[in-house]
């Protein structure tokens, strides 16, 4: 594999796209294989078709039985290249694998036009392909403005077409009327390309296979911060939104209308909104076990009673608060059991974990003095004890591999405990907290019928009712 050359970086800026060849070796290709032939079967279990006219199938690589996979994105070769073309302080927020059946891939981008932040896609192949095979097409330059809003305003988007035909009628080309530059590209062949430019594909069979991994840099001004992290600025729909809804086709004064709200830069409903929750999941779920100083401790302390507050009853409330709806179902359900160590070694933890679910139905009523309603809440959390309950891996901490080899034989992906000690910090801060609540709401032990403890081990829950002298027909588990 060649160095990437001042000439080739300035060739990626100004054109969007590069492609470097053979910066994976045949043996890393077939175990990359392996691991992808072993997600596209668990994909098949739960899916019978693919998205679109592509009939593309997309599942996440972050496995623990995909250790080469999951280390991709840390790759020594693929980093250098990457940290070259764009900047050192970056970081991979995704890295998918996809399966391709359909006969074309309609011209598309991959971020808003009026997004900030700047992210690449990096693709591998691992078939050899070519224009007349599926092989990627992109429009050069059509990352820079005005060009990349030039084409949304001419109609060209086609996302969520079922069929060539149905594409050709809203943008009123062929794919291969578009004049472009096609890829012709080898198993081990690296393309990378910014996510603004446009690009397409045509010509492919079934089966053709392809890694992706999305990288950003880390955002430096206020819009950038703003465009990566901030989820809940939504854009309102277009009206070729509600075109593709009705599934009729435009008549011209339709059409002048819909290119009127493109020009807003208005991407199609769900773009947006879809790569801000990836940035901002991997974001605001990530967070170190040990920091420096107290004071970031307290800030990651912070950050994750935030996050689960607003996950947990945001959604439900903002529907009632709303007016939409007067009664909310919320369901959760989780599966430990695929995840366990289910030999005598790890029989301390999995004897306890199992999996479940549970239903909360969430209602409007008339707010009253006395009434019902939820009357306190308390959150804490202390990651200065992560280690005694954990699972140490997969893990951003274990750079640049996620997990390795020996991560597996040593059973660092199933959960340890040090269940003594768990017991102990249990029994202490679960009657700490209880108190802290009732005294917020200013009642008292005797006040409350009934008490619900969310709590894996009965014996906690027992030695906290004992501890608090609640009688025991007050405590259900």
């Amino acid at each position: 594999m060649k160095n990437i050359t001042h000439a080739d970086k300035q060739f990626f800026e100004m054109f969007g796209f590069l492609i470097i060849r053979n910066v994976l070796s045949r043996p890393e290709i077939k175990l990359i294989e392996k691991e992808y032939d072993y997600g596209f079967k668990k994909t098949l279990e739960h899916h019978s078709n693919g998205f679109g006219m592509r009939k593309q199938f997309n599942w996440s690589n972050l496995n623990e039985r995909c250790p080469n996979l999951c280390s991709l994105p840390y790759q020594k070769n693929i980093l250098r290249i990457v940290k070259t073309l764009m900047s050192n302080k970056i970081f991979p927020y995704l890295c998918n694998s996809n399966n391709f059946n359909g006969p074309a891939t309609e011209w598309h981008t991959d971020q808003a036009a009026n997004t900030d932040c700047f992210a690449v896609k990096v693709a591998f192949y691992l078939d050899k392909l070519d224009e007349n095979s599926g092989g990627l097409r992109f429009l050069p330059c059509s990352h820079r403005e005005p060009l990349n809003s030039d084409l949304w305003d001419f109609g060209l988007h086609g996302s969520n077409v079922k069929n060539i035909k149905d594409y050709q009628s809203k943008s009123g080309l062929e794919i291969d009327q578009v004049p472009s530059y096609y890829c012709r590209t080898n198993p081990g062949d690296m393309v990378i390309f910014n996510l603004k430019i446009w690009h397409s594909s045509l010509g492919g069979g079934k089966n053709r296979r392809n890694i992706t991994i999305n990288y950003s840099k880390y955002p430096e001004k206020e819009s950038e911060r703003e465009e990566s992290l901030d989820p809940e600025k939504e854009r309102e729909e277009s009206p070729d939104t509600e075109r593709e809804k009705e599934g009729s086709l435009d008549t011209e004064k339709e059409r002048a209308t819909r290119r009127q709200a493109i020009a807003r830069r208005t991407p199609p409903p769900g773009m947006r909104w879809a790569e801000k929750c990836r940035c901002n999941e991997m974001v605001n779920t990530t967070l170190e076990v040990e920091s420096p100083s107290e004071d970031r401790r307290e800030e990651a302390r912070k950050a994750l009673r935030r996050h689960m507050q607003k996950r947990l009853a945001g959604a439900a409330r903002a529907l009632i608060q709303a007016g939409a709806h007067k009664r909310v179902l919320v369901v959760g359900a989780e599966v430990h059991s695929t995840g366990l160590d289910i030999s005598t070694e790890g029989r301390d933890v999995t004897v306890i974990f199992g999996d479940g679910a549970g239903a909360t139905l969430l209602e409007a009523v008339e707010a009253e003095a006395d009434g019902p309603g939820v009357l306190q809440i308390r959150c804490h959390a202390q990651g200065k004890h992560a280690r005694r309950l954990w699972t140490e891996g997969p893990s951003s901490a274990r750079y640049p591999h996620r997990i390795d080899e020996q991560a597996l034989a040593e059973k660092k992906h199933f959960p340890h405990m040090e269940g003594r000690f768990v017991f102990k910090h249990a029994v202490t801060r679960m009657p700490e907290v209880l108190l802290e609540t009732l005294g917020g709401a200013s009642l008292k032990l005797d006040d409350v019928d009934l008490f619900l403890f969310h709590q894996a081990n009965l014996r906690i829950s027992e030695a906290v009712a004992q501890r608090l002298e609640i009688p025991a027909e007050k405590v259900r588990n």
